[in-house]
């Protein structure tokens, strides 16, 4: 059985403060349609992303996370940032392993990125 943040997380509109509203799926679809490399995130990267977040490493959410999902990380300008895994790149770097990501390309972001969140959509807003 999930927890509760499972199943809020899935299937669902997030807001990043100060860009927008994203879709996670439609994110995972770009990825699966249009092959990348991995890339691994150096510890400085990780920290910098998850300082962001303002993830509890106590969370009981971390204790059954589905470490096989990938991990997005978009792009506009200069600015990087994690649309989703933030709990599974936690738990990677908490074990010591490395963590791996999937960059979208400043185009993919702007793809998945709307000013408002489809009308009668719950959003997570997960960052500042």
């Amino acid at each position: 059985m999930s927890c509760l943040k499972c199943k809020k997380l899935r299937n669902q509109i997030c807001r990043l403060s100060g860009v927008g509203y994203f879709d996670v799926e439609k994110a995972l679809k770009i990825v699966e349609k249009f092959p990348r490399k991995r890339l691994r995130l150096t510890k400085k990267e990780l920290i910098s992303h998850l300082k962001r977040q303002h993830i509890n490493i106590f969370d009981e959410h971390l204790k059954h996370i589905n470490k096989v999902l990938p991990i997005l990380i978009g792009q506009i300008e200069d600015h990087r940032f994690m649309l989703d895994g933030n709990h599974r790149a936690l738990k990677h770097y908490l074990s010591g392993i490395p963590v791996f990501y999937y960059l979208l390309t400043e185009f993919e972001t702007g793809q998945i990125f709307r000013e408002k969140p489809p009308k009668g959509t719950r959003y997570i807003s997960y960052t500042k």
